[in-house]
């Protein structure tokens, strides 16, 4: 057990760099792991950030190409440093759409979500997000097909008193209901207004404008081009609370 931590540890710092290379040797079998080996939650939190890690665009690794391209006065080369910048991006969504291709993978996922071991929670967070960031639509679709037991794991967040786990909820949620009339109503009918009017009051106390922010982004989401969602705000009495 011991060595295969190691083993993924040191796969987790290659990662940083050769996203390539480990994504392209390891992507899934580390999620094959993850998904048969929960009891294990460091190990579980490894995986998750080696992942992130390989899925993850990271626009500082490109400052190279970007510095070249300033300095570049060559057509063909400048067509090459263009395609290095595109490549590195495309690299990301491909692995994306790799690991989603099981759709248990992104289940495991939310099933990590739910456990109460904050590194874990917060990995599998993170990585989630990164998912919807790179393939929203169909990362939208997996979850919404998910159902109610899906969606609970997630509203829960809303609730916590972390505020780490708070803001990183927050973020994906931004992701999640955008332009999707479907989530936006289960989010709505989940009590979601609710819980995210309680966060600003909360907040509004302490002066913690960065977290209120988010949830009126959240907000604006749930209500713009969807009529149902803002009959249901008016009928309920938020626009007063807010």
């Amino acid at each position: 057990m011991k060595d295969r931590q190691n083993a993924i540890l040191a796969l987790k710092t290659l990662s940083k760099k050769y996203k390539h290379e480990v994504g392209t040797q390891s992507m899934t079998l580390l999620a094959n792991i993850l998904q048969d080996d929960q009891i294990d939650l460091q190990l579980s939190q490894l995986i998750l950030e080696t992942l992130l890690n390989i899925i993850t665009y990271d626009a500082d690794s490109d400052k190279g190409v970007l510095l070249i391209m300033v300095y570049c006065f060559v057509f063909n080369t400048f067509v090459c440093s263009l395609e290095q910048l595109s490549l590195s991006q495309d690299i990301s969504v491909q692995f994306t759409k790799l690991y989603i291709k099981n759709k248990e993978h992104v289940h495991t996922v939310l099933e990590l979500i739910a456990k109460t071991n904050f590194n874990v929670r917060c990995s599998a967070i993170r990585f989630l997000t990164a998912l919807l960031t790179n393939y929203t639509p169909k990362l939208q679709d997996i979850i919404y097909e998910s159902g109610p037991v899906g969606f609970s794991k997630l509203l829960v967040l809303l609730e916590d008193k972390n505020d780490v786990i708070l803001n990183d909820a927050l973020s994906l949620f931004k992701i999640l209901t955008r332009s999707n009339a479907y989530i936006q109503g289960v989010v709505a009918f989940e009590n979601g207004f609710e819980r995210l009017l309680q966060i600003i009051i909360r907040k509004c106390s302490r002066n913690e404008d960065v977290i209120i922010t988010e949830c009126l982004s959240v907000l604006l989401n749930l209500l713009e081009n969807n009529e149902s969602n803002q009959m249901c705000f008016r009928g309920n009495s938020y626009i007063p609370r807010l």
